[in-house]
């Protein structure tokens, strides 16, 4: 008797400590490899033969559950703010694809552009690097263009 009283209150006391200990470990284990939050990025477009098309600054935020929003500084008469998802692929490996619509100078809606990203996460959760690869369509969804990238990434907020 004085044995089972003894180990169901070692049990109990191993199941408080358990309790109690458990969130500081979820924490730490989910703050190491973690893209969610808003990021602040330097992107280079180019024709994927090294002829530079573009240089802009993103603001991206990464939405727990995989949603993903994106805009820049380029003329926002031009093109929409993007919707898209990503997704984790590994330790500190991400992919993601969002897409806006387009718009000519007179405001006419001339098609959508997808962008897809391959996304490595530095070691200490802070900044990143991608490979980016895009498509743009006119209204009826032919392919317009295609292009290449790369960006890097500063956390803003995590």
């Amino acid at each position: 008797m004085k044995n089972n009283l003894m180990k169901n209150t070692t049990l109990a006391l191993a199941g408080l400590l358990l309790c109690a200990f458990a969130p500081t470990a979820a924490r730490a284990q989910s703050s190491g490899d973690k893209i969610e939050g808003v990021w602040n990025s330097k992107v280079t477009t180019t024709d994927c033969n090294g002829t530079v098309l573009a240089n802009f600054q993103g603001l991206g935020m990464f939405i727990r559950g995989g949603a993903l929003t994106q805009t820049n500084n380029m003329n926002p008469a031009l093109a929409s703010p993007s919707a898209g998802h990503w997704e984790a692929r590994g330790l500190h490996h991400y992919t993601a694809e969002f897409e806006f619509f387009r718009f000519d100078t007179t405001g006419a809606w001339t098609g959508t552009q997808m962008v897809s990203r391959r996304i490595t996460l530095d070691a200490g959760g802070n900044s990143f690097t991608s490979v980016i690869e895009f498509t743009a369509y006119d209204v009826n969804g032919n392919v317009i263009a295609t292009g290449c990238g790369t960006e890097t990434a500063t956390r803003v907020f995590p």
